[in-house]
């Protein structure tokens, strides 16, 4: 793997880590939530939104990974964003509905976020507060080793009965990307389990949960729900 390539792969990967723990609150009171994050090229990532108490409108933003300058784009960088875009669905609808799409992301539109990535930034005092604790406590944890399993996105809904959530995942012995379907709620130790198993690919007893065909943003796909 280039340096390029290990450096783009990386910014991506602390990216999912941290916007992992915005998943259930993007803004306090009427805001949104993060659903869904996908890598679907190098350089650019797919994130689906929820807005707060309407299901209907669950949508999805394209957003680069690196801004102009060449530097990663950090959670605060995103946040802010997907702020925005909010804010313009929520206040400019005939701008918001004149966004491009540019795919779909499990049944709900992708807008492409060029148009207002250059909009200011909307802050609010918990920014300023995460910032003090991350200063106070040192740097985010560290990713897992390239010889563990990663994860690499993840999408979730409660739209369907049972709710269910979808992990993507690298693994140290090949460049595949596994998506693996299971219900939530689940515990974080059943989860670490899952990803010790696949570590050294997809278990021949579990031939029969792999589904066909994967998805665009996999290239596994298995079906672990109950």
């Amino acid at each position: 793997m280039t340096r390029a390539a290990l450096h783009r792969d990386t910014a991506y990967l602390e990216l999912v880590r941290d916007l992992g723990a915005a998943t259930m609150n993007l803004v306090q009171g009427a805001g949104a939530t993060i659903c869904a994050v996908v890598r679907v090229a190098p350089d650019r990532l797919w994130i689906g939104l929820t807005p707060h108490n309407q299901l209907a409108w669950r949508y999805a933003l394209q957003l680069p990974i690196f801004d102009q300058a060449g530097r990663p784009l950090g959670y605060h960088d995103v946040v802010w964003t997907l702020r925005r875009s909010e804010s313009i669905r929520r206040h400019d609808r005939a701008r918001f509905e004149s966004l491009n799409s540019v795919g779909d992301l499990h049944g709900v539109p992708v807008l492409d976020t060029s148009d207002f990535l250059d909009d200011p930034a909307l802050a609010t005092p918990s920014d300023a507060l995460r910032a003090t604790l991350l200063a106070a406590a040192g740097e985010p944890a560290p990713l897992p080793p390239e010889s563990k399993t990663r994860l690499a996105g993840f999408s979730w809904s409660e739209q369907s009965e049972p709710a269910w959530a979808r992990f993507y995942f690298t693994i140290p012995v090949a460049t595949d990307v596994i998506g693996v379907d299971i219900d939530i709620p689940t515990d974080s130790a059943e989860l670490t389990t899952l990803m010790n198993k696949i570590e050294s690919g997809i278990p021949t007893s579990w031939a029969s949960r792999i589904r066909q065909p994967a998805e665009a943003f996999c290239d596994h796909l298995l079906d672990l729900r109950s």
